[in-house]
């Protein structure tokens, strides 16, 4: 005995319960299956959500990245040579005390902490037009000079701080070892 649906009674659905579809599959037409491709495709095609995401992502990847990474590179360098002027400043004030060569290195290495940097320190005597003159000309002699009349000896003192700091990440292109280098020189007497 064959039942149709027809003969089966309707169930009742309360207001809150939807009623079941019922998928019945069906013969597609030839020309329905030779657009099948196009349709897929074109359902591939048109979800243009997210797309801004992904082009961000990329940009980001490419762009952004190395660029903080630099940025990150640069504070270092600026960190170290922010330590360099630091010894450099502690060893003009050991040799405003009249500190040795050697002194004004330690005070220069114990200034600018961790890490390598080498100091050096020279002793010149110039001879200046008078006691007012800030400025050095000529020659510069090892020891006191005899600078004959009207003439003062006037020591200075100059003080390089070299430091070299790697990168952490060293961007292509660039060399991972960043010298850095700060100089003064200061009139003694």
């Amino acid at each position: 005995m064959d039942v149709s649906p027809r003969d089966v009674a309707p169930r009742e659905f309360g207001p809150r319960e939807l009623a079941p579809r019922e998928v019945v599959p069906r013969e597609l037409a030839p020309r329905e299956v030779a657009r099948l491709p196009a349709r897929l495709l074109a359902r591939l095609r048109a979800p243009r959500r997210g797309v801004a995401t992904l082009e961000f992502a990329v940009v980001a990847s490419l762009v952004l990245i190395p660029l903080l990474i630099g940025c990150v590179d640069y504070g270092i360098v600026m960190l170290d040579y922010a330590r360099a002027t630091r010894a450099q400043q502690a060893a003009l004030m050991a040799a405003l005390d009249g500190a040795s060569n050697g002194a004004i290195q330690n005070a220069a290495q114990a200034a600018f902490g961790t890490g390598s940097s080498t100091t050096t320190v020279n002793t010149s005597w110039y001879c200046a037009p008078s006691a007012q003159s800030w400025t050095h000309t000529g020659t510069a002699y090892g020891a006191p000079p005899d600078c004959g009349p009207g003439y003062l000896a006037t020591q200075y003192i100059s003080v390089l701080v070299e430091a070299t700091q790697t990168l952490p990440i060293p961007l292509p292109g660039y060399t991972s070892a960043f010298p850095i280098q700060t100089s003064t020189m200061v009139r003694i007497q």
